[in-house]
């Protein structure tokens, strides 16, 4: 929490495997989507309702699926590899669907534009140009106000809805955990 620095276990994996790796809010606030490491190459779709502090959904996933991106509804997300893998998850309907165009080097969705409509990455092989710049869609001014001095702290820490709790991934050699 933010505003008064305390710091809280949000999952609880309970494996053996390298446990949860990812995690992005619904845009209600209500549901935390987790992507877990289950096995060796087997992973897990994990949400959870913050509302009443039940586990909503645990849905084996075929790939190792890198980000998340919500539709405005709460209801529906869409889940990416690197590899090029692209679905779709409906809590509605507890189904999962590949988006048809799908392909290797067409990666990580991050952010969505409209119905259908997603921006993501598209790699290159280019592994030597990180580039941070400001999100085109805010008109708030980026500024860094941020600093968390963890050794184990790392992989796309996350604010919250309401911009007063931040999500990120602590992993050590061991295990990962949100």
């Amino acid at each position: 929490t933010l505003s008064d620095g305390q710091w809280q276990q949000v999952t609880f994996p309970n494996m053996n495997a390298y446990g949860d790796y990812q995690v992005k809010e619904s845009p209600d606030g209500r549901y935390l989507a987790v992507l877990r490491n289950v096995a060796d190459r087997r992973y897990s779709l994990i949400i959870m309702d913050l509302v009443n502090k039940d586990l909503v959904v645990e849905k084996p996933i075929n790939f190792f699926a890198a980000a998340i991106v919500w539709q405005p509804d709460s209801q529906n997300l869409a889940l990416s590899s690197f590899k090029g893998d692209f679905y779709h998850y409906s809590i509605r309907h507890d189904t999962m669907t590949e988006q048809q165009g799908s392909q290797p080097g067409l990666n990580d969705v991050f952010y969505r534009c409209g119905a259908d409509c997603f921006y993501m990455r598209s790699h290159h092989m280019n592994y030597t140009d990180i580039k941070e710049i400001p999100n085109p869609f805010d008109a708030t001014p980026y500024l860094a106000t941020l600093s968390l001095e963890s050794k184990d702290a790392e992989f796309n820490p996350i604010y919250n809805q309401n911009g007063d709790t931040l999500y990120f991934t602590s992993k050590d050699e061991m295990q990962a955990r949100i």
